[in-house]
């Protein structure tokens, strides 16, 4: 029988226990602002959600300051599984080593293996969060956690590109079976935009930024990041490239703009009808 592991990540800081420890109990400041509840002392009980997707109750059963903290999952639902309780029961351990001027965190999750229909999208946000997140909080004071939902959904609203009776949009709807933060971090860096769409690429994720696409010696686009919300909306405008997209760019903005939800992503591509019918009949 095909023994079960629990997931487990470490990551090495340049930085003491005691920072390390007061990062893993900033709990919004790295995993989620949707948190209800207390979250920093021992026998604290609090209630994390992301939209209707995912829901537990977590207890902390262990605080030793600058070496341990344990919390336990009390109650758990997922939309998404067939047992909507599978981390029911489970222990999420965060074990600090420091050692000369550096700190250990070695991070499992007891009770999530392989085996759990869950496991492949808790294992890519749990590498996010831990990985990414918490890191950079240790390191800067500013973690990426999800944002509040009302933030995010109201950010759907915000800055939409205005309709104009000359354009047409081109809707794409993608469901994809990785966590949100993956999504977006493939969308707003370099390094992402570069495994996806050409490795050419010179971003950063900044409003106002300038993104440069290069494919091949002569052929290029430049876009600019107008809207940048964490794990809800990411739009550009692009603003220069051949002729047919610079075509009355001033009037009529070629866009493209990204909406990410539970499980899926919208692409909406912006253009002037004269440009959707050059790319639909191959002129």
């Amino acid at each position: 029988m095909m023994k079960k592991e629990d997931f487990k990540i470490s990551i090495t800081v340049d930085a003491g226990a005691q920072r390390v420890f007061e990062a893993i109990n900033n709990v919004r400041g790295w995993w989620s602002q949707n948190i209800e509840g207390p979250n920093a002392a021992l026998h604290d009980e609090f209630i994390y959600h992301y939209q209707d997707v995912h829901r537990c109750r977590i207890r902390i059963e262990t605080m030793e300051t600058d070496r341990k903290v344990v919390w336990r999952v009390l109650e758990n639902y997922f939309k998404f599984t067939q047992d909507k309780r599978e981390w029911t029961n489970s222990s999420i351990i965060f074990d600090i080593v420091e050692d000369a001027g550096t700190t250990t965190l070695h991070f499992t999750h007891r009770g999530l293996n392989s085996q759990m229909e869950c496991y492949q999208v808790c294992h890519d946000a749990w590498t996010y969060y831990i990985a990414d997140s918490l890191r950079q909080l240790i390191l800067t004071g500013l973690g990426q956690p999800t944002p509040k939902e009302e933030i995010a959904l109201g950010a759907m609203e915000e800055n939409r590109i205005p309709h104009d009776p000359g354009t047409k949009s081109i809707y794409h709807r993608l469901l994809i079976e990785t966590p949100v933060e993956t999504v977006y971090k493939a969308l707003t860096t370099a390094e992402g935009l570069a495994g996806w769409w050409t490795p050419d690429t010179k971003a950063k994720p900044e409003i106002g930024a300038i993104l440069r696409f290069g494919f091949g010696p002569s052929y290029f686009k430049n876009m600019e990041v107008i809207s940048l919300k964490p794990y809800s909306r990411v739009e550009w405008r692009c603003v220069k490239a051949f002729e047919e997209w610079n075509l009355n760019l001033s009037k009529r903005d070629v866009c493209c703009c990204f909406t990410m939800m539970a499980g899926q992503i919208i692409v909406r591509n912006l253009l002037p009808v004269v440009l959707i019918g050059r790319y639909f009949s191959g002129v």
